[in-house]
């Protein structure tokens, strides 16, 4: 708005041109108008509308066609108004952010938290705070936005894939101690895989011919240092020729944020498997042998079971699955006898209670311990045959 009538501005002053100059009542030449500030609408966003195989640690980014005045998003990490953010694994309930940065023409928004494998994400962006206040106090105001510009968006996070699982599907192990090794396509997420050494554990179930159906505990459970890779090692020794199965139950697909966590169980999941491997043939062994419980605490824990393990004996002789056990000293004088305890050593595929295998606690037929020394022991069928002699060493 302008009132010219000597081709001045009517605020010049102190300047040696009196104000009596100037016809302050005078619409001669007055002149009127307006203009439109342009508004600050959005470019693009990203991830972009509809993508899919989105990385789980994504950032949110809307990128406007001009720089972004200070005071017109919400900067706060909690109820932010500026994007609400929700996914089928919040239940409805709009994330947080752990940072918000404005640089350029572009906003981008950090979550608070990976994603979740194969969740899917939408996204509301609300525009620019536009009300009238003078200064943009987007902060100070808790009513709703007066904004032009939002628009809506969707993606998907990428599923996690099992890449490969070892001993492989057929293979034959190189060991009666096999150790089980997952390895997956991304990170695991903390508390998606039990760590549980027991029998009870979720998330992988091992079992093997003479086990039956019985699962078998763990030794223990690791992740690599990046967490994409499970390392299992069972707890059993398993017998030559033995068929060893793997279920992996696979992650939960109905997972939600905020549990400590979101193990496997009846619900659906992702990149299960299941698979057979075998353990190579080994020859009959004793263990431990030479056998030391007073230095070796592996030999005899407190609490637990003491003594030298016969194994596999499957092996010794084809086409029976009974034999009998004699102990003796050095000079041939019989020590003990599993036929004179009336004990049966039976073994057979699928009976978890019948395994090729027996325990000497190193007592005699008496029920004494057996001094330090070196024994001898002889296994017979059942007509009474030797089939397998050697000698035993102890060291009290």
């Amino acid at each position: 708005w302008a009132r010219d009538s000597l081709g001045y501005s009517v605020d010049i002053d102190k300047n040696g041109i009196p104000l009596s100059m100037f016809d302050s009542a005078s619409g001669q030449d007055d002149r009127q108008w307006f203009f439109v500030v342009k508004n600050i609408n959005h470019g693009s966003v990203f991830p972009a509308d509809r993508a899919v195989d989105v990385e789980a640690k994504t950032l949110l980014r809307v990128e406007l066609g001009d720089s972004v005045p200070a005071g017109v998003i919400d900067m706060s990490g909690r109820d932010n108004r500026t994007l609400i953010v929700k996914s089928r694994c919040s239940g409805g309930a709009s994330m947080d952010f752990d940072s918000i940065r404005i640089a350029g023409t572009g906003i981008s928004f950090y979550p608070s938290r990976s994603f979740y494998y194969g969740d899917s994400v939408f996204c509301e962006y609300r525009g620019l705070f536009t009300e009238d206040s003078g200064r943009f106090a987007f902060d100070a105001i808790g009513g709703p936005l007066f904004t032009k510009d939002t628009t809506q968006w969707s993606f998907k996070i990428k599923p996690i894939r099992l890449v490969s699982a070892l001993p492989e599907s057929a293979s034959s192990s190189s060991s009666i101690h096999p150790e089980i090794v997952l390895g997956f396509s991304d990170p695991v997420y903390a508390g998606t895989f039990d760590t549980d050494t027991s029998v009870s554990n979720r998330s992988i179930r091992l079992t093997s011919t003479y086990s039956a159906d019985s699962a078998l505990p763990f030794k223990s459970i690791t992740f690599s240092s990046d967490r994409t890779q499970v390392s299992i090692r069972p707890k059993a020794t398993f017998f030559s020729n033995d068929s060893v199965r793997v279920v992996f139950a696979g992650f939960l697909n109905t997972i939600a944020y905020g549990p400590a966590e979101n193990l496997p169980g009846s619900g659906p999941t992702m990149c299960s498997k299941d698979w057979y491997f075998y353990v190579r043939t080994a020859e009959f062994y004793t263990y431990p042998n030479p056998y030391k419980p007073g230095a070796d605490p592996r030999h005899c824990r407190a609490g637990g079971p003491c003594g030298i393990w016969f194994k596999n004996l499957h092996v010794l002789k084809a086409g029976i699955n009974e034999v009998s056990i004699k102990i003796f000293t050095m000079y041939a004088h019989p020590l003990y006898s599993t036929q004179a305890a009336g004990i049966r050593i039976m073994y057979q595929t699928g009976n978890s209670q019948m395994k090729p295998e027996w325990k000497w606690d190193t007592r005699n037929q008496k029920g004494d311990l057996v001094a330090s020394g070196l024994y001898l022991y002889a296994i017979y069928d059942p007509n009474g045959n030797v089939i397998f002699k050697g000698k035993l060493m102890i060291v009290r």
